[in-house]
């Protein structure tokens, strides 16, 4: 067997993966998940965690446009929107139905290698789904939803 990932916190009943067969396939599965690995293990491993949460895939609902925004820090240079992103009413009203929970206003999201949540806005323009993100939510770089 072979190591793939693991998880500390996200899944409580599941500590690690492992894949039987060579150390190829879990190097391909890794390489899957994340095509640019972080160098530091413990990062590694972080991002790794990331895809071993306990979730509701909603992949079909994931927008066609996202837009990167700003981080906002005070003054001082303390960070006060880290992990926060916002999205349109057309996708948080998908994400209401699906999730029936009608009066949702902020969803938890894993998804491409961001951490975060977002929130909904009622500022940004209807239409299709809009998903915007911050760097502070980008904890390593994949196309795996």
């Amino acid at each position: 067997f072979w190591f793939v990932a693991a998880s500390q916190s996200q899944l409580r009943n599941h500590c690690a993966f492992f894949v039987a067969g060579l150390k190829s396939d879990a190097e391909f599965m890794q390489k899957t998940l994340l095509p640019e690995p972080p160098l530091k293990t413990a990062k590694l491993m972080s991002c790794l965690g990331l895809f071993c949460t306990s979730d509701t895939p909603l992949s079909s609902l994931f927008p066609r446009c996202e837009k990167k925004i700003p981080d906002i820090y005070n003054f001082q240079d303390c960070l006060l929107t880290d992990g926060s992103g916002l999205c349109n009413k057309t996708l948080t009203d998908e994400l209401r139905r699906i999730s029936d929970s009608p009066h949702c206003v902020a969803f938890q999201i894993r998804y491409r290698g961001m951490k975060g949540v977002f929130l909904f806005s009622p500022m940004l323009p209807n239409g299709e789904p809009l998903l915007q993100y911050r760097p502070s939510m980008v904890k390593c770089q994949s196309d795996d939803f």
